[in-house]
């Protein structure tokens, strides 16, 4: 997950396009869709989720809170989920503008699928390493 939502309810309390919110993407005010938003979002099945889950974006999002990543992964976790991982990028906003983040987030997915679909470990296990720079160098942020 790459700059997602996890929660449609709280995610309208915190982005910095409240209106487009409502009026391009939403059509109505929370109060009118409250049963619907909380199940069209990911932490409402969270405790079912059976895939490894990769999660990132950037720590100054104002268009997608980074509490959102944040949230799904705290979800994950106080359900024993045993294959997630969240990293956050200092200075990044709403999808990584700086290219050290944009590789830094290339490399990680690349590891992610090698470690799970190529390599088949499973979700019990080992993750891949937090700290990829023996692989590709110093982190660059």
């Amino acid at each position: 997950m790459f700059v997602g939502i996890s929660d449609l309810i709280s995610k309208r309390s915190t982005t910095d396009i409240p209106y487009e919110e409502l009026y391009v993407h939403s059509g109505k005010k929370l109060e009118e869709m409250w049963e619907i938003s909380l199940k069209r979002s990911p932490i409402y099945y969270a405790h079912q989720s059976k895939t490894a889950t990769l999660i990132l974006g950037g720590k100054d999002d104002s268009r997608v809170h980074p509490s959102q990543s944040l949230e799904l992964y705290r979800r994950l976790k106080m359900n024993d989920h045993p294959a997630v991982r969240l990293v956050q990028y200092p200075g990044e906003k709403h999808g990584n503008r700086k290219q050290p983040g944009r590789i830094d987030v290339m490399y990680r997915i690349l590891d992610w699928y090698d470690w799970y679909v190529k390599d088949k470990k499973p979700l019990d296990g080992s993750m891949p390493p937090l700290d990829i720079s023996d692989k590709y160098g110093p982190a660059p942020y």
